[in-house]
């Protein structure tokens, strides 16, 4: 992945700014290529550039039992479940910082994370 110009200026205007970057993904890091590439490769630039980046990825052991086929109603509350624990460390992570961005993909109950920050001071992409 590599920064264009206007890219690299927006980075560095968000390191100055002391901005929080939150990482939001149903892939953890334990699953390789995809999405969970891209959430490593999107972490490390920021981090070259000077940010500050938490991610918080839906767990390997969830992810993999939804992969055996055990889904149904239990699947959607345990969505449910990390997206309100995902809320509430956005919550804690604006107290802490001045400028909070959470990038979500991939899945609804992950970009219900970004969607609600915003109503807590976030900025959600």
């Amino acid at each position: 992945m590599r920064p264009n110009e206007t890219t690299t200026a927006a980075i560095a205007e968000l390191a100055r700014k002391r901005s929080l970057i939150v990482l939001v993904s149903n892939v953890p890091r334990t699953v390789t290529g995809g999405v969970s590439q891209y959430v490593e490769d999107l972490q490390t630039l920021l981090i070259e550039n000077g940010l500050e980046v938490r991610v918080l990825a839906y767990p390997d052991r969830l992810v993999r039992r939804e992969a055996r086929g055990s889904s149904g109603p239990s699947s959607k509350l345990l969505h449910g479940l990390f997206a309100a624990v995902a809320i509430l460390l956005t919550l804690v992570y604006r107290a802490s910082h001045r400028r909070v961005i959470v990038h979500s993909h991939s899945a609804s109950f992950c970009l219900a994370v970004a969607w609600a920050s915003r109503f807590f001071g976030c900025r959600g992409i």
